[in-house]
């Protein structure tokens, strides 16, 4: 790999490979090892669903199985390997075939994987389960002790970002993880980066103390801009170790002369240039920060001031402190969910002339704790409106009357079957007795 790619001999005694090598259930090796890695999972998830397709299921049985049973391998190749779009396409398709008992999908897709309160059944996201991985990983660089290997390791990938070498700094910078910007780096970490952005890491407060400011990145910084423009880079300061706020001190704990940091620095091309640059960025450094370079005002500092927005969370802020896989993936979920406009919804809203009427209040019992689940994929069915009734038909003209069979007092519709038809809320009553009593 790496320098040795390509070489014919075998240096230090090993068993040398040009191929791949299998290691804890992995391949790795110079070609695509996709194929290798996601074939067989792929597989076996489709295996395990068509053993339990032979089993008369529940919609949440069956999402139970999807969640858990079917996925526990994907969540732990995931979380090293980078899924291809093939094996997610593949999945994602697999999944919805095996809820539908592998016939017409009767409800979208993205309305499934809301949660049920919002209409959906709570199918896992595969992408965003991922995304969620993949950020909860990569906070460990803030979280934990900085002094793992695997650290040092994601500090150096992570710092190839525009080739900056400025490491998990860049984390706390403004990023746009674009092709360009990410070429040089391994997959894995191309999918970290993309996640971070996705999930909008801020920084959720000033610095308060004197660790802090030093801390702070100088480039790629909202809150570092010159007279209101977008955030600056500048490769020169940054290939010769001036990246952070620190780097601008000196040994009295004072901004350093313009002049001064140029040969500190040794930045030697276009020095003019550069030197009035420095001057602007010393000017433009908040007086808040100043004061507390000034103050020399000391504390233990964490990275509790990164975060994403949360409304849900005390002070409305999730902080990296505080980050695991369910809560990200629940922020996430919430995000699309904004997007997402379950039918059915719109429909009730047109039936009782209520445009206020929400996707919590309409699903919020079909799902009760104390409801067989029988009983909750009927009501689901029923809400969802794709259980036929008499005057679909006789809309397709399939039949010549819309009449109701069982009163004769109107069309028969959904809505007229579980709330007004006589005849039938009484069925419904008494077998909802027998079962659930």
């Amino acid at each position: 790999m790496d320098s040795f790619k390509g070489r014919r001999d075998t240096p230090l005694d090993l068993r040398w490979t040009s191929d791949s090598v299998k290691i804890l259930g992995f391949h790795l090796g110079n070609n695509d090892t996709s194929q290798l890695n996601w074939k067989p999972r792929v597989d076996k998830f489709k295996t395990i669903l068509r053993s339990w397709n032979r089993r008369t299921l529940s919609y949440k049985g069956k999402i139970v199985i999807l969640n858990s049973l079917a996925s526990a391998g994907i969540w732990y190749y995931s979380n090293i390997v980078s899924i291809p779009d093939w094996a997610e396409k593949q999945i994602n398709r697999e999944s919805l075939e095996f809820l539908w008992n592998y016939k017409k999908h009767l409800v979208n897709k993205h309305v499934i994987k809301q949660r049920l309160d919002e209409g959906g059944l709570g199918l896992v996201d595969i992408s965003l389960k991922i995304k969620a991985q993949r950020i909860k990983y990569i906070s460990h660089l803030f979280t934990s002790r900085f002094s793992d290997k695997w650290q040092i390791l994601a500090d150096y990938f992570i710092g190839l970002y525009r080739g900056s070498c400025m490491g998990r700094i860049i984390l706390k910078s403004y990023i746009f993880p674009r092709a360009a910007n990410i070429i040089n780096m391994p997959t894995i970490y191309k999918d970290c980066l993309r996640a971070w952005h996705s999930v909008g890491v801020i920084n959720t407060k000033p610095p308060s103390t004197m660790a802090h400011v030093l801390d702070t990145p100088i480039f790629l910084n909202t809150g570092l801009t010159l007279g209101n423009k977008r955030p600056l880079f500048n490769a020169d300061f940054i290939t010769n170790g001036l990246r952070t706020v620190g780097d601008l001190i000196n040994d009295a704990d004072e901004f350093m002369e313009p002049a001064s940091c140029l040969h500190r620095f040794s930045i030697e091309s276009n020095a003019a240039n550069i030197l009035l640059l420095l001057v602007r960025i010393i000017e433009y450094i908040p007086h808040q920060w100043k004061r507390l370079l000034i103050n020399d005002q000391q504390g233990y500092e964490t990275e509790d001031y990164l975060g994403v927005l949360d409304p849900d969370q005390k002070g409305g802020v999730l902080l990296v402190s505080k980050f695991n896989t369910r809560r990200l993936y629940l922020l996430m979920l919430k995000n699309t969910t904004r997007k997402v406009t379950v039918a059915s919804l719109r429909r009730w809203k047109a039936v009782f002339h209520n445009d206020n009427l929400t996707a919590k209040q309409t699903f919020s019992g079909t799902h009760s704790h104390n409801m067989c689940n029988l009983v909750s994929d009927l009501q689901w069915k029923s809400i969802q409106r794709f259980l036929t009734a008499i005057r679909f038909l006789n809309q397709c003209q399939l039949i010549e009357s819309a009449e109701c069979f069982l009163c004769g007092n109107t069309d028969e519709t959904i809505l007229h079957i579980f709330t007004s038809c006589p005849n039938a809320t009484r069925f419904f009553e008494s077998r909802y007795y027998m079962m659930c009593y």
